[in-house]
């Protein structure tokens, strides 16, 4: 039996409530039913039974307690028991909520209150969530046109109990309402309104790696809201046939609902094995869901990834045929004039037109259209910035025939031209993939778009965060040149290789690792297909092969180390090279997902950049440029300080630090370096503090005479009062003296600029340096607190010792799963080893951690024994394991 498809099999016998047992002990009778009822859930999903037919099952039980409990009322006057929304649709879950509205006839409100009593708390003393409302008919009138949301639950109104002549002529209200044209009108919009407003708060992308079934883009809501469009827009039509009407006939409509069964027989497995009420399809339970609806793992596949390609494919054709549908919906009700749409529509070149509603469609049938035709459309949207038409997306997306000539190539020069217009190539993708032609372009990329990142880290499928890269370059170009990374947008001469390289740099991926240089291969020779010439290629191949070298540079190494940028500028081929490298850098990063980006991220990869393009400009760093750039810093740091210092001072304390000091801090910390060296006196420690704004954080200096472990005592200061420290830099002059520079964040990743807080640090800092106090007393449980609220890592923990990077350090890499105190944990192990730590690069993906250390051993030197490297990798992963 393949996975969560549908068997003939029977649905297992109902549990079922006994009329004895309700008039004995209605509370025991309930509850009963209820835990009888989650096992038989579990029974109906083990066999594969339909997921639709389950959930009306389910509905049946509750009716038949819901009967009981109102007859056992004894009730008296004309009144009915309702079920409403998903209970009244006979949708229900394990988790289910039972939403019930009492009717009752005018005046006889007060007898209604035991009937509600005696059905309402059976279900609360079980543990189900139920509500009750009671209203008259009078009410029920003025509550459908005074709340969308309460009208929209009395739509999917079911007689459960009661009165069916009260049932009836509450129906009859609902056509009432709906007979107006006007009222028709402002439910559909306020359906749409609602809908864009959900998709805002869950997540606007049908891709997520941890979608939310109910509310999310594809999710069962968007087939709830035009459901709920086509009954108002059609009154008094059954729901499925309104539905089709909208759909385009039987056939969409039964797909669409086969794409409806699979959702819902996911949400049945996540409630299960969650037992509680959640639509999120987590990262933790993923593997679970995916074994109760029997997704096992393949070679290579995870049974979890085999669960999100599946609904990924099953959310995609929900969503588009309901956005269709809802589209056509909305104009019905919102019909365009006559003479309006002779003013509107106009023919364009190409057989293309101008429709009323602000769309372009062919003027031939879509079905009969060539792929150059297809392909011209796309173009035209882009061109003028009008979205093809709903329909004709469908009638595209139904087609074969234009299809096929994608992938015999015969559009390549169309496909390229289309690359090179990036404002609006993001939406030319969007639309491309909704119809079927982006997979049909580019084979190599459609398993991508279902292929979900388990990392922790991707928030979108591969090929979804492919496009969102292109859809940042795209925002780029048009921003007319307000954005800071305009001017480097300008030096790119050839946008169609930055286009496509931005949208094939992930394309290696599963593929057996190694995505980067395997990927490159593959992306070659697609641009040579496209009909790219052989430079073209080339350069396509270089910035898939190197998309992530700026990440590792900028967030893992020393970019003020000038070896380093040298030989980075030697690898790139042109300073259009360079801003494409930059550019698509820039993309990747910003398209992982929100918690990714950084305005720090950002600087530091300005700051390479801007390196990387002065070494280009200039050539071999020469003593003489350099000793000009040293003239020029110090020339600054002067002017910070006014006449009253010594540059004579000034150059005397330089000597004293190592080399690269003078190149890495900004002239302003200089300043204040040398002020706080010279005047600390006998202080035991002296700090200073400084926001910056631009790169959303705080420095943090401070000057005190060096000691073994010193940097483990400020990390788990700072650590212990909430500072997230993000890089940090480390230097000891030849007279004995620390001056380490830190760059924190508050817990949103901004300045971290609480003044009482700041006053504590500087308080506790100054008593472990001194050694008045032991750091563990000084921060006691507030700090241990804090690491033990830690759960245990996912993902293990990786050291890797690297003596290549750097002519004067050892480079230590630790990725780790992140905790409050990890930095201090990683800094107190290297000081138990007797090493010193000279630079740390801290980079934080989501939960994920990388933190970078440059050491050396006590003689200043690289450790370069292979015993000595075992020691460093042992001692730091049982650090981190413990």
């Amino acid at each position: 039996m393949n996975p969560a498809e549908i068997s003939a099999s029977r649905l297992p016998d109902r549990p079922c409530v006994d009329e004895v047992a309700v008039a004995r002990d209605p509370l025991a009778a309930v509850r009963d039913l209820v835990l009888a009822r989650r096992g038989w859930f579990a029974d109906a999903l083990a066999s594969r039974c339909d997921s639709l037919e389950t959930c009306n099952a389910a509905s049946d039980m509750i009716d038949r307690a819901v009967a009981l409990l109102y007859a056992r009322a004894n009730p008296c006057g004309d009144s009915a028991v309702l079920a409403l929304g998903g209970y009244g649709r006979r949708e229900m879950a394990p988790q289910s909520d039972v939403d019930l509205l009492f009717l009752v006839a005018d005046g006889s409100g007060e007898a209604a209150g035991p009937i509600a009593d005696s059905i309402l708390y059976p279900f609360w003393n079980s543990g189900i969530d139920v509500g009750g409302a009671t209203r008259t008919l009078d009410d029920c009138r003025q509550v459908m046109h005074s709340d969308v949301r309460a009208l929209t639950a009395m739509m999917d109104a079911r007689l459960v109990a009661g009165s069916a002549g009260l049932y009836d002529r509450f129906r009859g209200l609902i056509g009432d309402h709906f007979a107006s044209p006007e009222q028709r009108a402002r439910f559909v919009d306020c359906k749409i309104r609602e809908h864009a407003r959900r998709l805002e708060r869950y997540g606007s992308s049908i891709y997520l790696a941890q979608p939310n079934l109910k509310e999310g883009e594809g999710g069962l809501r968007e087939m709830h809201t035009l459901m709920w469009a086509a009954r108002a827009a059609m009154p008094g039509s059954d729901g499925k046939e309104a539905m089709a009407r909208y759909l385009g006939g039987a056939e969409p409509l039964a797909r669409l609902y086969d794409c409806f069964r699979f959702m819902w027989s996911v949400r049945l497995a996540l409630h299960l094995c969650e037992g509680s009420w959640n639509d999120r399809l987590a990262d933790s339970v993923q593997d679970e869901v995916a074994k109760r609806l029997g997704f096992c793992a393949l070679p290579g596949e995870q049974g979890s990834q085999r669960l999100l390609s599946r609904y990924y494919e099953n959310a995609e054709g929900m969503h588009l045929a309901c956005e269709r549908a809802i589209e056509m919906i909305r104009r019905e009700v919102h019909p365009v004039s006559r003479l309006s749409s002779l003013i509107l529509r106009r023919r364009l070149r190409g057989g293309l037109v101008k429709t009323e509603h602000g769309t372009l469609r062919m003027e031939r049938e879509p079905a009969a259209a060539s792929c150059e035709e297809a392909i011209g459309l796309f173009a035209a949207s882009g061109r003028t910035g009008l979205p093809v038409d709903p329909e004709t997306r469908g009638a595209l997306a139904a087609g074969r025939r234009w299809r096929e000539g994608l992938s015999s190539g015969a559009a390549s020069p169309a496909l390229r031209d289309m690359f090179a217009k990036l404002d609006s190539l993001d939406s030319v993708l969007s639309q491309m993939r909704e119809c079927g032609a982006l997979d049909a372009a580019f084979p190599e990329m459609a398993a991508l778009f279902h292929s979900a990142q388990r990392d922790g880290l991707h928030s979108y499928t591969v090929g979804v965060h492919s496009v969102k890269a292109v859809a940042e370059i795209s925002a780029l170009a048009r921003s007319g040149g307000r954005h800071a990374l305009s001017r480097t947008l300008a030096q790119v001469k050839r946008p169609a290789v930055l286009a496509l390289a931005a949208f094939l740099h992930d394309i290696g991926k599963g593929r057996g690792g190694d995505h980067a240089n395997k990927g490159a291969a593959i992306a070659a020779a697609i641009a040579s297909r496209l009909g790219f010439d052989p430079v073209d290629c080339r350069d396509v191949e270089y910035l898939v092969r190197s998309h992530l070298l700026m990440s590792i540079l900028a967030f893992k190494r020393d970019i003020r180390d000038p070896s380093l940028i040298e030989r980075f500028a030697q690898s790139v081929s042109s300073a259009e090279m360079l801003a494409m490298l930059y550019l698509i850098t820039y993309a990747d990063l910003r398209a992982v997902g929100p918690s990714v980006w950084s305005e720090w991220k950002g600087g530091l990869l300005e700051e390479l950049y801007s390196r990387t393009v002065r070494q280009m400009a200039a050539g071999e760093v020469s003593a003489v440029k350099r000793g000009r750039e040293a003239e020029r810093i110090v020339k600054s740091a002067m002017r910070r300080m006014g006449a009253g210092c010594d540059e004579g001072e000034l150059r005397r304390f330089l000597k004293t630090l190592p080399e690269r000091y003078l190149f890495s801090v900004e002239p302003e910390s200089l300043a204040a370096h040398f002020m706080m060296s010279r005047e600390m006196g006998d202080r035991p420690v002296s700090t200073v503090t400084r926001e910056i704004a631009a790169r959303g954080c705080t420095e943090f200096s401070v000057v005190t005479k060096d000691s073994p472990g010193l940097f483990a005592k400020i990390a788990g200061v700072l650590s212990a009062n909430g500072a997230n420290i993000i890089d940090a830099q480390l230097y000891t002059s030849t007279e004995g003296k620390a001056i380490d520079v830190l760059w924190v964040t508050d817990s949103l990743h901004g300045p971290f600029d609480d003044a009482e807080r700041w006053s504590r640090i500087r308080s506790e800092l100054a008593q472990a340096v001194s050694g008045e106090r032991e750091l563990a007393k000084i921060v006691g449980g507030r700090f241990r607190r804090r690491l033990m609220a830690w759960n245990a890592a996912r993902s293990p923990v990786e050291v890797t010792v690297d003596n290549d990077v750097s002519a004067m350090h050892t480079v230590v890499e630790i990725s780790a799963d992140d905790r409050r105190g990890l930095l201090y944990t990683i800094a107190d192990a290297i000081h138990e080893l007797g090493l010193m730590i000279d630079l740390a690069r801290i980079t934080t993906h989501v939960d994920r951690v990388i933190d970078v250390f440059y050491i050396k051993g006590p003689d200043g030197r690289k450790i370069d024994s292979p015993e000595g490297i075992e020691r460093i990798r042992r001692t730091l992963s049982d650090a981190l394991a413990d």
